[in-house]
């Protein structure tokens, strides 16, 4: 039997927090980027929580720092849903 976790980032959009999307949407857009973060995740299978912790917290300051990412505003969002 396979148990598979499902995590989910819940924030108010226009607050000082709705950015959370941006990473959705970077990820989503480039496929070598989620490459990147899915090593990372491989990386650290198995290993401390508070290391992964710090890995993902260094890979998503990168990704802040990118030209997509920095390119993104509220009007530029993806649309999953209708």
């Amino acid at each position: 039997m396979i148990l598979l976790t499902l995590q989910v980032q819940v924030t108010v959009i226009n607050t000082e927090f709705d950015f959370f999307w941006k990473f959705r949407d970077v990820l989503l857009t480039n496929d070598n980027y989620r490459v990147r973060y899915d090593e990372l995740k491989k990386n650290f299978d198995g290993k401390e929580m508070d290391d992964y912790r710090e890995g993902k917290n260094a890979f998503f300051e990168w990704l802040m720092e990118t030209p997509e990412f920095k390119s993104l505003s509220s009007h530029g969002r993806i649309q999953l849903l209708p």
